[in-house]
Order: structure tokens, then C-alpha cells, then sequence
């Protein structure tokens, strides 16, 4: 139902073209992408937790959760953000772009030990779009500056400087959210909505995020999505 209603949605707000366009990439994306791309991940991320003792975990969820699995996700994750240096240090001394589809690799070669957070997801994710998106769309990886949060975007432009509107009701009307790490693909413009949702969601579930266990409904961490200013992610500096 949730499908039918984004449709209807944008056919009243696009011209048949962009429609078509923005379709294929939304919703194809939404429905399998960002799925096949949690599953590379099959450890899921170290930031979300059900806090720091075993005892606060609901049984169902224990099994991923308890305090040994944790440490486990943590310590893969530590191996293969230590890989990414390596080769963003090569790339960087020989003068290269960054490689995102060796990247990709790199993590994909975990298999079912693969653990990420939100970068990882980016990766994945820019590896895989760069194969989907159709002429004259292109994408980035984008960082909340006050903020440690990285997600994809498609179709928006930046500004000369690498920033891009810090209001998501300021972007482009075809511009697209892709977060595999909220689990989100949606019209830029409905990003702040769909933040909002999930954080509360996770809340409800007694979720923890990062290594301060805080609350996803903490003021500081909520409002990130409309406070903080929009840049376009440099890459090589948010690994070190």
C-alpha cells in the first residue's frame, strides 16, 4: 500500500519523462537494492544496539545482540575500516579517484562476516547504483557536517564548494535519498519525514545508537537531518 500511495504521489508531481526515470531508480532501488544490499552486510551494524548488558535485550533479538555477538560485529568491522584506509591511503598518494567498486569488493569478500555502518552501506550502495542509474542521472555520497552520518543521493546538484541546500524542501524536485543504513529510499524532499519515522520506530523498539548508547529520539541526533549542514562526503578524510 505504501507503494501504491509514493506512485500516486509522484504522478501528480512529475511529467510523464521524469516519472518514468524517477520511478525505475525509487522504487526498483527501494524494493530490491537497498534489501540485496543489507544482505552483503549480514552482520549489520555495530552502531545499533540494545545498550551495554545482555539482560536489557528483548530474547528474540538476543542471539544478534548479546554483549559476545556485539564485540564480534565490532571487531569485523575494525578489520575491514582498516582495508579501506589502506587502499584510500594508496589511492591517495598515487593522485587516483577513489575506486568504489574495489571497494565494494573488498567488503562483499566477507561474506556472511561482513559487519558496516552507514559508510559501508554507501559504498555498497555506490557500487551498485553506478550500474543502475540511467543517462544524465548521476549520485554522491553526502555527510550531515555536524553529524556522524553518510548517505547516497541521486540527482541533486551541489554548489561549487561541495555543499548542497541544507532544507531537503530546498532540493531538486527529482532528487533522491538512497539509505541503506536507515533502510530508506525516497524522494529527497520526504527525507526528513522518513528520518523522523524510523528514529521513532527504533526508539519504540528500545534501540541504542552508537558507542554512547544514546537514544535515536535525543534531540541532537533527531534534528541532524534539518540543523546540519548538507556537504558532499570527502571521502578519503572520513575513514582516518
Amino acid at each position: 500500500m505504501e507503494q501504491c500511495r509514493d506512485q500516486t504521489r509522484f504522478s501528480r508531481n512529475y511529467t510523464s519523462d521524469v516519472y518514468s526515470r524517477t520511478q525505475s531508480v525509487a522504487y526498483a532501488h527501494q524494493m530490491s537494492t537497498i534489501p540485496k544490499i543489507r544482505a552483503q552486510l549480514p552482520l549489520k551494524s555495530p552502531s545499533k544496539h540494545y545498550g551495554f548488558c545482555d539482560a536489557e535485550i528483548p530474547p528474540k533479538k538476543c542471539a544478534r545482540y548479546r554483549q559476545e555477538a556485539s564485540e564480534e560485529r565490532a571487531q569485523q568491522l575494525i578489520l575491514i575500516r582498516s582495508e579501506e584506509v589502506t587502499l584510500l591511503a594508496l589511492w591517495n598518494s598515487a593522485g587516483l579517484e577513489t575506486n568504489f567498486s574495489l571497494l565494494a569488493k573488498h567488503i562483499r569478500r566477507y561474506g556472511s562476516n561482513a559487519a558496516g555502518n552507514c559508510m559501508e552501506y554507501s559504498i555498497l550502495l555506490y557500487d551498485d547504483l553506478s550500474h543502475q542509474l540511467g543517462p544524465g542521472d548521476f549520485q554522491d555520497i553526502v555527510k550531515f557536517e555536524s553529524g556522524d552520518h553518510v548517505f547516497n543521493v541521486v540527482n541533486q546538484p551541489k554548489g561549487t564548494d561541495g555543499t548542497y541546500p541544507k532544507h531537503f524542501s530546498d532540493w531538486d524536485e527529482r532528487a533522491l535519498i538512497v539509505d541503506g543504513w536507515l533502510n530508506v529510499c525516497c524522494p529527497a524532499r520526504e527525507y526528513p519525514e522518513r528520518w523522523r519515522a524510523q528514529m521513532h520506530k527504533w526508539a519504540a523498539r528500545d534501540l541504542k545508537l552508537g558507542l554512547d548508547g544514546i537514544s535515536p529520539l535525543d534531540p541532537t541526533w533527531l534534528n541532524l537531518v534539518d540543523e546540519s549542514e548538507k556537504i558532499s562526503a570527502p571521502f578519503r578524510e572520513l575513514l582516518w
